[in-house]
């Protein structure tokens, strides 16, 4: 989605007004339902809390009536971006509960939205002092990402266990990044 795309290129307020419009135009209940999470993702990234609110409000409704459907629009992928959000607008205790009530395993909607959401999950709870969990977490994601080959989540852990001080964590993410990089096939040089 351009929108998405926009939100991406750091320019938040150009992605809200495309998403907002997108939204509003979506002719079915799938495509409305991933416009509102990547809406809410924008807003969170925006700080707009009305809008997050109102975003995931809406997802949430959509999802109780039409029931999820692909990758984005699933209540797991909601909850991450949920939790982005709240961090992004301030609601550090708000997105602490979300995470410390993180979903059984098997309820990601793919193997990379494990690995994203335990990043958050540890961001989050990193963020409300909760370093024991979030080491765990940050752990957790650092094995899925290296399994699922997605350096992106390993360049998260590399950044944000560093920012909370768990150097040994961001230091086998760093050997992680590296160990990815040296067994790359000409397929991952391609960019979509």
């Amino acid at each position: 989605m351009h929108g998405n795309e926009l939100r991406k290129a750091g320019r938040g307020g150009a992605a809200i007004a495309r998403l907002t419009e997108a939204a509003e135009l979506s002719r079915n209940g799938q495509e409305r339902g991933q416009t509102l999470i990547l809406l809410a993702r924008a807003a969170g990234e925006q700080g707009n809390a009305v809008l997050l609110d109102d975003s995931v409000t809406a997802a949430e409704r959509l999802m109780d009536t039409a029931g999820p459907s692909g990758i984005l629009f699933a209540p797991f992928s909601l909850r991450e971006v949920h939790m982005r959000g709240l961090m992004g607008i301030g609601r550090a205790a708000m997105a602490a509960g979300l995470a410390q009530s993180r979903p059984g395993s098997g309820e990601a909607p793919a193997p990379q939205w494990a690995a994203i959401e335990a990043v958050t999950s540890a961001d989050t709870l990193s963020a409300a002092g909760d370093l024991c969990s979030a080491h765990a977490l940050y752990d957790k994601a650092l094995s899925l990402a290296v399994r699922h080959r997605l350096p992106h989540q390993v360049q998260r852990v590399v950044r944000s266990a560093g920012t909370v001080g768990l150097e040994e964590i961001q230091a086998e993410a760093i050997a992680r990044l590296r160990d990815l990089g040296q067994h790359r096939t000409p397929a991952d040089s391609l960019t979509i």
